[in-house]
């Protein structure tokens, strides 16, 4: 899969970038269907 990903140069399409302790808004807007691609949660 990977091989396929970087030959045909595919892209993940990212919605938002939540910080730890703004899990539940990510997890909000997805119930909503408000996003538009992956939501990404950073663990710092």
């Amino acid at each position: 899969m990977l091989q396929y990903v970087e030959q045909h140069d595919i892209h993940p399409v990212i919605d938002g970038v939540y910080p730890l302790q703004d899990v539940a808004k990510a997890f909000e807007r997805m119930e909503k269907g408000e996003q538009f691609g992956n939501l990404a949660i950073l663990m710092e």
